[in-house]
C-alpha cells in the first residue's frame, strides 16, 4: 500500500542544550504561529555552534542560542549572554535593500551596513549555491549595541554542512514518503 506524504519542518538536534536565566525567553515559533516547544528545548548553550541551510554562527562561552521563528523560508535567533542579545536570521527570500553601500568582505561573504547607532544592522549576502548568478542576501545581524561588531560578524560561516554543529535548524518544506501495510 502507498504511503502517506507527510510534511516536515523539523529541527535536526546533535545534543541538548540548556537554558540561559535573565529576560524573557523567546517562545519559538513556526508557520502560522505554531508553537514549537519550549525556549529551552530550542536552546544551545555556548561554546559551540549553531547552524541552519547555508551557514553558521560560532558561540562563545556565556552565551546562548534561542530558536525564535523556523518556517519555510526563514529561521531566526537570538543570542543571549551578559552583554546582551544579539539577533540573527537566515532566509531565502528577503528584499534587497535600496541602498547597500561599500561591502565589508568576511571571506566568501560581504557585509553591508545599514543605519547607525543603535539601529544599525547587516545584510550579510552570500555567493549563489550554484556556480550562476550574482551573490544574494542571505543573513540579516541586528542589535549589537556595544559590540565589536566585526568580532561579531567573522563569527558567521557559509555552508556549514561539513563542519562541526551542535545543533541545526532547517528552514523549507521536507516530505518523507513513509510506506504502510
Amino acid at each position: 500500500m502507498r504511503g502517506a506524504v507527510a510534511l516536515l519542518l523539523g529541527v535536526l538536534a546533535v545534543a541538548p542544550a540548556h537554558a540561559q536565566s535573565g529576560a524573557a525567553l523567546p517562545v519559538p515559533t513556526g508557520v502560522n504561529g505554531t508553537v514549537l516547544g519550549t525556549p529551552e528545548a530550542f536552546a544551545v548553550k555556548g561554546p559551540g555552534r549553531i547552524c541552519s541551510n547555508r551557514s553558521g554562527f560560532e558561540l562563545l562561552e556565556g552565551e546562548t542560542a534561542y530558536l525564535e521563528y523556523m518556517g519555510i523560508h526563514t529561521v531566526r535567533f537570538s543570542v543571549r549572554s551578559s552583554g546582551g542579545e544579539i539577533g540573527i536570521s537566515e532566509g531565502d527570500t528577503y528584499a534587497d535593500p535600496r541602498h547597500r553601500g561599500r561591502p565589508i568582505r568576511l571571506g566568501a561573504l560581504n557585509a553591508y551596513r545599514l543605519g547607525s547607532g543603535s539601529k544599525r544592522r547587516y545584510a550579510i549576502y552570500a555567493p549563489p549555491e550554484s556556480s550562476e548568478g550574482d551573490e544574494r542576501l542571505l543573513i540579516w545581524v541586528r542589535n549589537l549595541r556595544g559590540r565589536d561588531d566585526m568580532a561579531v560578524l567573522k563569527r558567521i560561516t557559509l555552508d556549514p554542512r561539513g563542519s562541526d554543529c551542535t545543533q541545526r535548524f532547517v528552514y523549507g518544506f521536507f516530505f518523507e514518503e513513509s510506506e504502510s501495510d
